[in-house]
């Protein structure tokens, strides 16, 4: 890109002619950047999907722990220990 500048002599802001661009390669940029921006739109908008799923995917695995929570904890201590709730209905250990 060539860029000219020219000494600013006035208050107001510089005028069209001090600054020289190729046209060309600004048209060539400015497509090139178009192009980066839409396709950065999209992958934008396919991760915001995507982060909108995975959300939904906790919500529904946060209820299944604590489903599976609740049904352990209602669970008596006896039921884990299987049929035996007392020393004498206990199998002996060498079976």
């Amino acid at each position: 890109m060539v860029l000219e500048c020219a000494p600013h002599h006035s208050s107001s802001g510089p005028a069209p002619e001090e600054f020289l661009v190729e046209p060309q390669l600004s048209e060539s940029r400015l497509s090139n950047l178009e192009s980066r921006l839409a396709f950065q739109d999209d992958l934008l908008d396919s991760l915001n999907s995507i982060v909108v799923l995975q959300q939904q995917q906790i919500g529904v695995l946060q209820q299944q722990v604590q489903m599976l929570y609740d049904q352990l904890r209602s669970i008596a201590p006896s039921d884990l220990e299987g049929e035996a709730s007392s020393p004498e209905e206990e199998r002996p250990p060498h079976y």
